[in-house]
């Protein structure tokens, strides 16, 4: 991920709009750690790795992030909870936008990170 503090942009989970879930949640993403800010101030920690996929290098493509896996802890609200999983990194991801789709693509589950 890069730098920089990430708003969640739209949530939604077994197809249905949840992104007021996030409402002020800001995501602010470190080597393997990414700590989260709450509306209310509360401050969370949890982990994070993305897995290199794609093409390889010497066929002339470059590595790509092809998945981001969370993780917080059993304590945390259910809204972080919720993102602790492995997530596809959606084709539609660019530097200031990153749209992650859950592995299981029947759980309607998406979520789209904004700087």
């Amino acid at each position: 991920m890069p730098t920089g503090t990430w708003s969640v942009k739209s949530y939604y989970r077994s197809f249905s709009d949840n992104t007021s879930d996030y409402s002020g949640y800001k995501f602010v993403f470190t080597p393997n750690v990414v700590t989260v800010t709450d509306n209310r101030g509360n401050t969370y920690s949890g982990s994070w790795y993305a897995t290199v996929g794609g093409q390889i290098p010497y066929y002339g493509g470059a590595p790509s992030i092809t998945a981001l896996t969370m993780s917080f802890s059993k304590s945390a609200p259910k809204q972080l909870s919720r993102l602790s999983a492995t997530w596809n990194v959606n084709l539609a991801t660019s530097t200031k936008d990153v749209v992650l789709d859950n592995f299981e693509p029947l759980s309607g589950e998406r979520i789209e990170f904004a700087l």
